[in-house]
């Protein structure tokens, strides 16, 4: 079935001017009519403020140097996530993303979270109570990806065990936690 079906990639945030999963949910009959048979959503965590990035270029900056009231303007990265068993406040809260869920399954589509398991951002809190979960340079500090400029986020170590079962088990409170 999945490799014949239509997969649309939902970016919550840039999809209508509110930018929520209420003013997502009320189009999915539509993307039912399209033939869409699932909707593959964007990361829906939220995102870290430290280190974050905001805007581009030779004079880059992160939004964490900025005054409070110019960070709010910031997203950030949707890559650079704090918890991996939380919404993004900004989309909405967990009955919200249920309630998506719940119609998808009606309009007979599945829904899929985009998950990038390589690394978190920098006030997740396995900085503070895991650091041994990340990967470090020759001083002991936790890096960011080796060879990128993802300076925003913290590379994380698949050598470690614990950080392999407790991926897993983030990864699993979505099927048995936040489903309904």
């Amino acid at each position: 079935m999945a490799e014949n079906a239509i997969i649309y990639e939902a970016n919550i945030r840039q999809y209508s001017p509110e930018g929520t999963f209420n003013e997502f949910t009320k189009d999915i009959p539509q993307l039912k009519e399209l033939g869409v048979k699932i909707i593959w959503l964007m990361p829906i965590f939220p995102i870290s403020e430290t280190k974050r990035k905001a805007t581009g270029g030779a004079d880059s900056k992160f939004a964490s140097e900025m005054p409070k009231e110019e960070q709010a303007k910031y997203l950030g990265s949707y890559y650079a996530v704090s918890d991996f068993k939380a919404i993004n406040p900004e989309f909405g809260n967990i009955e919200d993303f249920r309630n998506l869920v719940k119609t998808a399954h009606e309009n007979g589509i599945y829904v899929i979270l985009d998950w990038v398991p390589n690394h978190t951002g920098w006030d997740h809190v396995w900085i503070k109570e895991h650091p041994e979960f990340y990967t470090k340079n020759e001083k002991g500090e936790i890096t960011h990806p080796k060879d990128t400029d993802w300076t925003d986020v913290a590379d994380l170590d698949y050598s470690n065990t614990g950080l392999r079962k407790t991926m897993v088990e983030d990864m699993k409170h979505w099927l048995k936690k936040r489903r309904s």
